[in-house]
């Protein structure tokens, strides 16, 4: 069936070009009206060859022209507007007071994708009747699009009902109440104020507007959206709603709403439809949803997302598991038609599955598999650091870097704060030992160094400590602290890498796992020389003057470069690379005497003024 659409198509296009041979056999008037339709055939053919692959001539985006750029450069060029102008801060003004909104707090978004190819798509229909009004229309004015946008409708009125001034008169809809058992009508009322909706739309205009990002609103009559005579029609379908029981279930389960509950939820909500408000009789959702969810607590199940289960050297995957929850806008509508039944006022509560984060499809889909490097160094036990650095274990435990991303210890980590559990242990700090919050996570951070190094991965930053730390690998150690210095890399393989930490009282363990694409990496340490430790002098008032001892021995500096080799599977060089690390010394401390010598008693004086005689 589809070949012979296609046949018919093709024969409809050269049906025209036919008879306009016959009509040229008609004499000169003819043919020169046949010159010119095929000329306007021949220029429109070439015309849509040209913005085949980009966006026709005269066609704007939010009024600003994207003629003749192709889909790369329309999406940068939308994205750059979107940045730079729909994200501004619009200031509004309203009887001389002034309130600010800013887009991207109340979840302000364009559709890029979607709006460029909206874009694309003028001029290129399946009509080509539609095709050639839209290209001579483009001649005459251009062709504006308005872009494809989302926001959060009910944050945004919330602000703009905020914006109030000192002469504003509220207006009410008219609405319908149940007083005393009966449907009721209660009144709207005239107002004077700001008008929400043209202010709604106006922001919105404002948002996708280039210009000068100021409003100035202005007080105007309010009339109610919703009148008197909308509600009094509801008054029949109210009666009905809440005149007999309502009985909803699920599987073998069953509750019941009876008259009094029904007067008690009842509620008229407003609706805009085709540009007009209108009132739809209803229930308190707010209240009765809540109630419905404490019923069937035990029915609503979080999903679970699939695990990663590590074994020796190998990773198994703990299927997902889909979670099940009440559908709170489907249940209440359903409960509504329903209460508008005369008879069988039953309904089923209408609940959905809900998915998982990390499906097992997903899972399986990430290739981690096996284990691709482990790194283990070792620190005494019972010191307030050791609990510091089992909090960071924690917290890296199950981490996913994926590919091409780049991993940042202090990203991953977070801020190391008293209030997340972390404690004042000693840390190095610009060649000192101090006290600090979160001391000790450089043992962490130089585990997971290592375990990067062994695992062939890109190492983007990294420091080394001030001062030289014998317990770790000779050139092989990392510092952090926040926000700096940091330990990043980046995982250059196809493939997310899971991050798994193992400590006990003594050791922390630090191990990925991920596809092993062959790297087998190699290092090569050599010690580049020292530096001379400096001597400082110190007075102490336990010495007598003239007298000095060392009270710190001085450590020299050191340099260090560590080169690591990475091959392939055959043994081939892939790369090498030079990790330098300089070690500062610690000064030499000499105690300088400062306490004066003692004074000879003057008997001692005499006696030796008279030995010299």
């Amino acid at each position: 069936m589809a070949s012979k659409r296609r046949q018919r198509s093709k024969l409809d296009i050269l049906s025209p070009t036919v008879k306009l041979i016959n009509l040229a056999k008609k004499g000169p008037y003819y043919s020169l009206a046949i010159i010119i339709c095929l000329a306007a055939i021949f220029a429109q053919g070439v015309d849509a060859y040209v913005y085949k692959e980009k966006i026709y001539r005269g066609v704007q985006i939010n009024n600003v022209d994207f003629s003749g750029l192709s889909k790369i450069q329309a999406t940068a060029k939308l994205n750059n507007i979107y940045k730079k102008d729909y994200l501004k801060p619009v200031k509004i003004t309203y009887q001389s007071k002034k309130w600010t909104y800013n887009p991207s707090e109340y979840g302000f978004k364009v559709n890029i994708n979607k709006t460029v190819q909206k874009a694309l798509d003028i001029a290129k229909t399946d009509s080509l009747a539609k095709n050639l009004w839209q290209r001579i229309s483009t001649v005459f004015r251009p062709i504006n699009i308005e872009s494809i946008n989302s926001i959060d409708e009910e944050k945004l009125e919330d602000f703009i009902a905020s914006i109030k001034g000192l002469h504003d008169k509220p207006c009410t809809d008219a609405k319908l109440i149940i007083k005393e058992g009966k449907p009721t009508v209660v009144k709207g009322i005239k107002g004077y104020g700001l008008n929400k909706r043209k202010c709604y739309l106006s922001l919105i205009e404002k948002t996708l507007s280039i210009d000068k990002k100021e409003l100035s609103a202005t007080p105007e009559k309010l009339v109610p959206e919703i009148t008197q005579a909308q509600a009094k029609k509801l008054i029949p379908e109210a009666k009905q709603m809440i005149s007999d029981d309502l009985v909803y279930s699920y599987k073998n389960r069953k509750w019941k709403l009876d008259t009094d509950q029904l007067k008690y939820f009842f509620k008229t909500r407003k609706e805009l439809k085709d540009d007009n408000y209108v009132l739809i009789a209803g229930f308190y959702k707010d209240e009765l949803i809540p109630m419905i969810r404490s019923q069937v607590t035990d029915l609503i199940k979080r999903p679970v997302d699939a695990r990663f289960e590590v074994i020796n050297t190998k990773v198994n995957i703990i299927p997902s598991q889909d979670g099940l929850d009440l559908d709170d806008e489907a249940t209440l509508i359903s409960l509504e038609k329903t209460a508008k039944l005369k008879k069988n006022r039953r309904t089923q509560l209408v609940f959905k599955s809900i998915l998982p984060q990390r499906s097992t499809q997903k899972a399986e889909s990430m290739g981690i598999k096996e284990r691709i490097s482990t790194f283990t160094t070792y620190y005494p036990a019972g010191q307030s650091r050791v609990t510091n650095i089992h909090l960071l274990g924690d917290i890296l435990n199950g981490k996913l870097v994926p590919p091409g991303d780049t991993f940042s210890f202090n990203g991953y980590v977070g801020q190391r704060t008293a209030e997340r559990g972390f404690v004042k242990a000693p840390e190095i700090r610009n060649g000192t030992h101090v006290d600090a919050i979160g001391g000790g996570l450089c043992q962490v951070a130089t585990t997971v160094y290592n375990a990067i190094l062994e695992g062939g991965y890109d190492v983007t930053e990294r420091q080394n400590h001030s001062l030289f730390v014998s317990r770790y690998p000779t050139g092989r150690d990392a510092t952090v602290s926040w926000d700096e210095p940091d330990l990043k890399f980046i995982n250059d393989t196809d493939y997310y890498i899971l991050i798994q930490t193992a400590y006990d009282a003594t050791s922390i363990t630090i191990s990925f796992y991920s596809t092993n694409i062959g790297r087998k990496v190699k290092f090569k340490t050599v010690f580049l020389g020292t530096i001379p430790y400096p001597v400082q002098g110190q007075k102490d008032p336990t010495l007598e003057v003239g007298q000095q001892k060392i009270s710190k021995q001085g450590i020299a500096g050191k340099k260090y470069n560590v080169t690591r080799y990475i091959y392939d599977k055959s043994g081939k060089l892939l790369s090498s690379e030079v990790f330098e690390s300089i070690y500062q010394p610690e000064a030499q401390i000499i105690s300088l005497g400062s306490k004066p010598k003692p004074k000879a008693k003057e008997k001692d004086k005499k006696k030796a003024k008279s030995n010299k005689g």
